[in-house]
């Protein structure tokens, strides 16, 4: 499991990207202010950092500069209000491996971390589930059936990696809706979770039965498989 550092003093924007960090099975921490980031980093082992230019007590690129001396090759995120051309070239001399201007989407933010581990050839988590005849393919999105593709919706993606994640065990109707809960905090109800459901297993079963995708009434569903 990758380990992410996100030094953030915005709790609201702090608490989605908690969320969805850990539902994609990444370890991340918080830090609010520069002394403490640096006390965290010194602390413990990072495979990246998302860092905010400003904070209540400087500027991020101190930190940055820090971590070139005592910490170099985490590959670092900078997070930015300010849509300053000079920002970001002083970003990336100073090595940064990515940029991103707020607003952003958190999911945007995810990706960019994915990518900048990917680059750093820091270790990450595994990228493929399997349960024959699918695989599902976390970094690209994709579902295969004996090497045919199967497109997916987001919300059928999160669904099934839950599903295939935990195979040959019944997932509760409760921790899927968790699993499909969106990052901004949009509300996903029941009838939604019934109706997506539905729609992959249309797409998954060939017809009859259920095979693979398998109602267990009053709890949940359960995906089985090899």
């Amino acid at each position: 499991m990758s380990k992410v550092l996100i030094v953030e003093d915005d709790y609201s924007l702090e608490l989605g990207l908690r969320l969805l960090f850990r539902k994609e099975g990444y370890e991340a921490v918080f830090a609010d202010t520069l002394k403490s980031a640096a006390e965290t980093l010194r602390g413990g082992s990072f495979d990246a950092v998302v860092l905010d230019v400003q904070l209540p007590d400087g500027e991020g690129y101190q930190l940055m500069e820090m971590m070139k001396r005592s910490q170099p090759g985490i590959p670092v995120i900078f997070l930015t209000a300010r849509d300053d051309d000079l920002d970001l070239i002083k970003g990336f001399e100073l090595g940064a491996a990515d940029y991103i201007t707020k607003p952003f989407k958190p999911f945007e933010l995810l990706l960019r971390v994915k990518a900048a581990l990917r680059l750093s050839g820091q270790p990450s988590r595994p990228q493929l589930l399997v349960a024959e005849p699918f695989t599902l393919d976390l970094e690209t999105y994709k579902l295969s059936r004996e090497g045919k593709d199967i497109a997916l919706t987001r919300t059928e993606f999160k669904l099934l990696k839950k599903l295939m994640a935990n195979k040959n065990r019944v997932v509760t109707r409760e921790a899927l809706l968790e699993s499909i809960w969106d990052a901004d905090g949009n509300f996903v109800d029941e009838s939604a979770l019934t109706v997506n459901i539905n729609r992959l297993r249309n797409k998954v079963e060939a017809g009859g039965d259920p095979r693979y995708l398998k109602t267990v009434r009053g709890i949940g569903y359960i995906w089985e498989g090899k």
